[in-house]
């Protein structure tokens, strides 16, 4: 099964740490859910990862668990965020299954 961490941290406010297991989801949201990871991993073979962020500009840690293709983490700022990973991050970020904590 396939499951993501999301690390937030930068800009104002707490750095904290979203996950979501793959099977806690229903069937349709599977199917969404492995689509945008697929997605996004393309997204994080093909894009330069960024060096420096910019001041108050959030920094996005995620790590991809696919139990059949290992696992891969990749740092993202907002103005380098690509699309396909800002759609994962906002799908996983309103599923009842997701869990969020405040790193410390």
């Amino acid at each position: 099964m396939m499951k993501i961490s999301i690390v937030r941290g930068g800009g104002i406010g707490p750095t904290t740490r979203t996950k979501l297991d793959g099977s806690h989801l229903g069937p349709e949201d599977t199917a969404t859910f492995h689509d945008k990871l697929r997605k996004a991993k393309t997204a994080a073979h093909s894009d330069a990862q960024p060096a420096r962020a910019l001041p108050d500009e959030l920094q996005y840690e995620l790590t991809l668990d696919d139990e059949q293709r290992g696992c891969r983490t990749v740092r993202y700022t907002d103005s380098s965020l690509p699309e396909p990973v800002r759609a994962l991050i906002a799908f996983a970020d309103w599923q009842p299954a997701s869990t969020t904590e405040i790193e410390t």
